[in-house]
């Protein structure tokens, strides 16, 4: 069983290359929403790297954050709103770039929908190999050197392919949310693991009907409703799927929302 590390400056991330991704669902997928369409050919047309694993409670709580909600150090910190997300991730870079981890012009945040959405599915090419490495190497990594190949399933259904088994659905309700891989072999094509189906997680950036007119809004004050993604153990399957957008008040505290970080320069677009 894959487990995550639990120490902040030995945080595991997943590195995804620039290049354009399949986003929303299709007219043959019969679950999917009016919010998922139309399926379109997104461009982000630079690298960043996401976090393997959601936020442990560990590691929310090791940057000064506290909460009052008990559970295993392992498991992903939930029951956090929006701001407490973004809140981290501010403590965080300072912490990393105080420490030397992260050089100056980089930082921690949440991930848009659409770089939360293609770490999920995979863009047209992906890596050979999912790239994985700690914070302190993530911004010295030489993209030149990954080797790639194109998706196999780029319109992939779920992080790990288009259908659903025993070995990817969660082991038992004591074990979740867990920050161990429940859904064996479920990893995506960048090698994050429990991206469908173990906790939602918070996005950056705020709601949109459909991707209609689609552009990316970020506001850090405010509370209109921001985005969540990945569903939770405790919902439809169709919920886990990579396309299935929901979203909910950035001020909701809720037992099975938590997060996961990406890792970038500041002066990184927003796509």
């Amino acid at each position: 069983m894959i487990t995550a590390k639990p120490f902040l400056n030995q945080m595991e991330l997943c590195y995804v290359p620039p290049g354009p991704f399949w986003m929303g669902s299709g007219p043959e997928d019969r679950t999917a929403a009016e919010s998922e369409k139309p399926q379109h050919l997104r461009e982000v047309d630079y690298g960043y790297w996401i976090s393997r694993f959601a936020i442990s409670t560990a590691q929310f709580r090791a940057v000064g954050s506290t909460d009052t909600y008990q559970r295993r150090s392992s498991r992903p910190i939930v029951e956090i709103d929006w701001h407490d997300a973004v809140a981290f991730c501010a403590a965080l870079t300072q912490r990393w770039q105080s420490e030397g981890v992260l050089p100056t012009g980089w930082i921690a945040r949440l991930p848009t929908e659409s770089e939360w959405e293609k770490a999920a599915r995979g863009g047209l090419q992906i890596p050979q190999t999912p790239i994985i490495v700690g914070p302190k190497a993530a911004s010295v990594f030489d993209p030149l050197q990954i080797v790639f190949h194109s998706n196999p399933q780029p319109k992939r259904r779920y992080p790990w392919g288009d259908q659903t088994s025993a070995r990817q659905r969660m082991t038992s309700q004591e074990d979740l949310p867990a920050l161990a891989t429940l859904f064996m072999g479920g990893a995506t094509p960048y090698g994050c693991e429990d991206m469908a189906g173990n906790v939602w997680e918070w996005c950056l950036n705020k709601s949109q009907p459909s991707y209609e007119n689609y552009q990316i809004k970020v506001d850090l004050t405010g509370d209109e409703p921001r985005v969540v993604r990945g569903g939770a153990f405790d919902r439809l399957q169709r919920f886990a799927r990579c396309s299935f957008r929901y979203w909910h008040d950035p001020r909701f505290k809720f037992e099975m929302m938590g997060f996961r970080i990406v890792v970038v320069t500041a002066a990184t677009p927003l796509a």
